[in-house]
């Protein structure tokens, strides 16, 4: 049976760093930056209507 190997007392242990946050701006655009949007009825039913017809399957699939 192998003995682990004993640890050193003493040494110094580094503490982990997380990586640096990205400055504010970088790589965002201007539309995230907008906040939350909401669009009209109208709208909302056109776009809602073409997922339903695309994906048709996938939601009789997950309907069962």
């Amino acid at each position: 049976m192998k003995k682990k190997k004993p640890s050193k007392v003493g040494e110094p242990i580094t503490p982990y760093v997380a990586k640096k946050a990205a400055k504010p701006g970088v790589g965002v655009s201007k539309q995230e930056n907008a906040g939350v949007r909401y669009m009209d009825d109208a709208t909302f039913r056109k776009a809602a209507d073409k997922v339903f017809k695309v994906h048709a399957d996938l939601f009789r699939k997950l309907a069962h």
